[in-house]
């Protein structure tokens, strides 16, 4: 047992020292689906923030594309600043949903500027009592479908979706694009945070109607994130 403890931290020591200032989830990722991407992936990542794991993405695939999605203005100000140097990343103001249009943006600040959600904050509210919500913005919506039509984007390797509740209404507006994606990284909540949001057995079976399957679950707690397969893709 001591043995394997030992390998255990070596490996995760080599590991953090090989991807030096990639965020602990990108790695994680990489360590799962490494051998199911090519070298030179499409990347989507919704509620990209303020660019830190969109940087880690671009790092840890140097050759891949990724595509970064942030609603918020002034996060996406700060998204820009961090990769204006990142030559294989391209950034859009821009929320992703089911419909192309405007949406009310629910804006947090207090102790998280990352739980701003189209959503309306329900339970969020009770269990996260720190984090407020005092600003609403209207902002673009686009569907995947339309975006990946005018930016000539004929696949996604992988989709990364950090979007406080309204993950499913972005696949839904994936059209044919869905059946493209290999990996779908995505937040899986327990809670019902914010109104109408699918919670995690629920969306698990939504995204198994469309053909993905979980493969695995990093963290324990009422929020966590789900790497599911496109079945078509490996089986």
């Amino acid at each position: 047992m001591e043995l394997n403890l030992q390998y255990f931290k070596k490996t995760l020591f080599d590991r953090i020292s090989l991807y030096r200032g990639i965020p602990p989830a990108v790695i994680e990722l990489y360590s799962n689906v490494k051998s199911l991407l090519p070298e030179d992936p499409i990347v989507v990542e919704a509620g990209a923030h303020m660019g830190y794991d969109t940087l880690g993405l671009a790092k840890i695939w140097p050759k891949g594309r990724v595509y970064a999605f942030e609603p918020v203005p002034a996060l996406f100000n700060d998204l820009q600043r961090r990769l204006k140097n990142v030559r294989n990343t391209t950034t859009f103001n821009l929320a992703i949903g089911n419909t192309c249009g405007f949406g009310e943006m629910h804006v947090s600040g207090g102790t998280s500027t990352a739980s701003s959600s189209i959503l309306q904050p329900t339970a969020h509210l009770r269990m996260f009592p720190g984090v407020t919500f005092e600003k609403k913005v209207t902002v673009p919506i686009v569907t995947l479908a339309d975006w990946a039509r005018k930016e000539k984007v004929d696949k996604i390797d992988l989709l990364w979706l950090d979007m406080q509740g309204y993950e499913v209404r972005a696949l839904e507006g994936a059209g044919e694009l869905l059946n493209k994606a290999t990996i779908i990284y995505t937040e899986l909540c327990k809670t019902e945070y914010y109104s109408g949001l699918v919670t995690q057995d629920s969306y698990i079976r939504f995204l198994e109607t469309k053909g993905f399957k979980l493969v695995s679950m990093i963290g324990e707690q009422q929020v966590t994130d789900g790497i599911f397969v496109n079945t078509q893709h490996t089986d």
